[in-house]
């Protein structure tokens, strides 16, 4: 049915504009007259598409707007964030041939949202002991990371 009200509406209106089109030949507004119409047209090929977009945006689910739904992405990142944080400090420091027992990353999320990284945690193996200084120097160095250092009782 819709196919067919547009079929119906784009014959009308390229008859519209070749009667438009035959009264206003051999004028000095031809040129902007003919753009006119050929924009009409365009906006009647188009007008499926206006359609299309609204059943889209009725069919998508709407994003909740509650702070919960803000805190639960914001515990996500958090998260997300620290994991990598933790890989990229336990790389950097293999990258010395230093392999820590554990890395715990503490992080804080401010009022507008924004993670901030305050320290990394880095228990070393009791053999690695030591090596804190250098662990802390590493990530000072490479990541500008302010580093606290543990050794395990392993």
């Amino acid at each position: 049915m819709e196919l067919e009200k547009w079929a119906v509406a784009l014959s009308i209106s390229a008859v519209i504009c070749c009667v438009v089109e035959l009264m206003v030949t051999n004028t000095r507004m031809e040129r902007t007259i003919r753009w006119v119409l050929g924009m009409f047209m365009l906006c009647v090929l188009v007008m499926p598409l206006q359609n299309a977009v609204g059943d889209i945006t009725r069919i998508l689910p709407e994003i909740p707007d509650s702070p919960r739904f803000a805190e639960d992405i914001n515990v996500q990142r958090e998260e997300l964030l620290r994991r990598e944080l933790v890989t990229l400090v336990s790389k950097t420091l293999a990258e010395s041939g230093i392999t820590p027992a554990q890395v715990t990353v503490n992080m804080d999320i401010d009022s507008r949202s924004c993670i901030s990284l305050i320290t990394a945690e880095v228990t070393l193996h009791k053999k690695d002991r030591y090596r804190a200084n250098r662990v802390k120097q590493i990530l000072k160095d490479k990541l500008s990371i302010k580093t606290v250092t543990a050794v395990s009782s392993d």
